[in-house]
């Protein structure tokens, strides 16, 4: 997969690494996994970035890809990511990526709350 600036290497089912085209330099990882959240099944998408490419968009860019591709799946309906409510890249690129806040829950073990955004298929971006 390519977005404008990333190439998106697979590294695994449903898992890519992230390279940035101009330089082909690894940026980072992204993926999905299936979770059940309100009695609702969906594809949860989930990445990190190597610190030095950190708040450039490369996020919300990985994350829009990775969407495209699970919409491109046969069932795929609705996907979503869980970030920190402390977490204000995270919830910035959710956001950029086309998601809506749907609610919030409680994260493992105690860890405080995580956000729960997602978007539909055929919702604008």
């Amino acid at each position: 997969m390519e977005t404008g600036r990333m190439e998106l290497r697979p590294a695994g089912e449903d898992r890519w690494e992230l390279f940035l085209r101009e330089t082909g330099e690894e940026c980072g990882h992204c993926g999905m996994q299936k979770i059940q959240w309100n009695k609702k099944t969906m594809w949860q998408i989930s990445w990190e970035l190597t610190p030095e490419h950190l708040h450039q968009g490369y996020a919300a860019e990985a994350v829009r890809a990775v969407t495209d591709y699970a919409f491109s799946q046969p069932g795929v309906e609705e996907v979503c990511t869980l970030v920190s409510d402390t977490d204000q890249p995270g919830i910035a690129a959710a956001l950029r990526s086309g998601m809506s806040l749907k609610g919030r829950t409680e994260a493992p073990e105690g860890e405080g709350l995580l956000l729960v955004f997602s978007r539909e298929k055929g919702k604008k971006k």
